[in-house]
């Protein structure tokens, strides 16, 4: 049995935050340094603050909890990147 992983690829800018309409995440590829904060529509925080590093994949192979399809990922302290969901 073959697996093949796809992710739609959400674009976040330096310091900022973006929507996304999923029920699970598959990482952050960053094209800054900084930290990244992963939030649901409910505002569970599923990612606090965490360090990415420019040029670096992040992992984060995550189901969203409570049956829960939405969310924001924000990043901070300089980070941007690419989120994976």
């Amino acid at each position: 049995m073959k697996v093949h992983e796809q992710y739609k690829p959400i674009t976040v800018d330096t310091n900022s935050t973006a929507e996304f309409h999923a029920n699970t995440i598959g990482g952050f590829i960053g094209k800054t340094a900084g930290t990244v904060t992963v939030t649901t529509a409910n505002g569970i925080v599923i990612v606090d603050a965490f360090p990415v590093v420019a040029g670096r994949v992040l992992p984060l192979p995550l189901l969203l909890p409570n049956g829960e399809q939405s969310g924001t990922v924000t990043t901070a302290g300089g980070a941007s990147g690419i989120f994976c969901v």
